[in-house]
C-alpha cells in the first residue's frame, strides 16, 4: 500500500485541472493564430514555400501541445492506479479520471 497525505489528492487534482485548462487554451490560441496567419497569407503575395513553412511549424507546435496533453492524461491514469493502492482510495471513487477536477468534487466524495 502506498502512503501519502490525504491533501495530496486535491493538490494533484487541482494542478491537473490547471494543466488541462492551460493546454486547451494554448491549443485554442494556436488555432486562432493559424487561422489569422492563413487569412493574412491569402491577402498577400507571400511565396508558397514561405507560407507552407509557417503553416508546418505552427501545426507542429499544436501537435506538440496535444502530445503533452496526452502524456498528462496518461500520467493521471498512473497516479490513479497509485491512489487506488492507498488508504485514500475511497476519495477517487466516482471522480473523473480517478482524480476530481475541482476541489468541490473532492468534498462531495468525502
Amino acid at each position: 500500500m502506498y502512503v501519502f497525505s490525504k491533501g495530496a489528492i486535491p493538490a494533484v487534482a487541482g494542478d491537473f485541472g490547471n494543466v488541462v485548462r492551460a493546454t486547451d487554451t494554448a491549443l485554442s490560441v494556436q488555432a486562432q493564430m493559424l487561422s489569422t496567419v492563413i487569412e493574412a497569407t491569402l491577402t498577400s503575395n507571400v511565396p508558397l514555400n514561405a507560407s507552407e513553412r509557417v503553416y508546418v511549424d505552427m501545426i507542429g507546435a499544436m501537435t506538440s501541445i496535444l502530445d503533452a496533453r496526452t502524456k498528462t492524461r496518461r500520467s493521471v491514469s498512473t497516479m490513479t492506479a497509485i491512489g487506488r493502492q492507498s488508504e485514500h482510495a475511497f476519495l477517487l471513487d466516482g471522480c473523473p479520471a480517478g482524480f476530481p477536477i475541482e476541489r468541490n468534487v473532492l468534498e462531495a466524495c468525502e
